[in-house]
């Protein structure tokens, strides 16, 4: 379900369409039918939700920002050592190959 989601571009449409999936796999879960009428605040409390689908996935967002920022950082303060996002191995004599 959260394959790649930090890559996702969240809109409003995209918030909805989450929080209403995670409320339709709840309900098949606890066995709620349609007809009956339960609220959402009931739905959460029936299950205890510590968190959300869209919760979990702005958190993951954030990770990856952070990660992305530390990357960041490194690269300003060796830029010899990188070369275009890619780590460049230094070469010394007991490296290269003789022939």
């Amino acid at each position: 379900m959260l394959y790649s989601c930090e890559t996702w571009t969240v809109t409003k449409c995209c918030e909805s369409r989450i929080l209403s999936f995670e409320r339709k796999c709840y309900q098949k879960i606890l066995r709620i039918g349609w007809t009956q009428k339960v609220t959402n605040e009931e739905l959460y409390r029936k299950i205890q939700l510590a968190e959300t689908l869209l919760q979990k996935v702005i958190q993951r967002k954030l990770r990856l920002f952070g990660h992305l920022q530390n990357e960041r950082q490194q690269k300003d303060k060796d830029p010899g050592v990188w070369n275009d996002g890619w780590f460049k191995q230094k070469r010394t004599a007991s490296t290269r190959m003789v022939r």
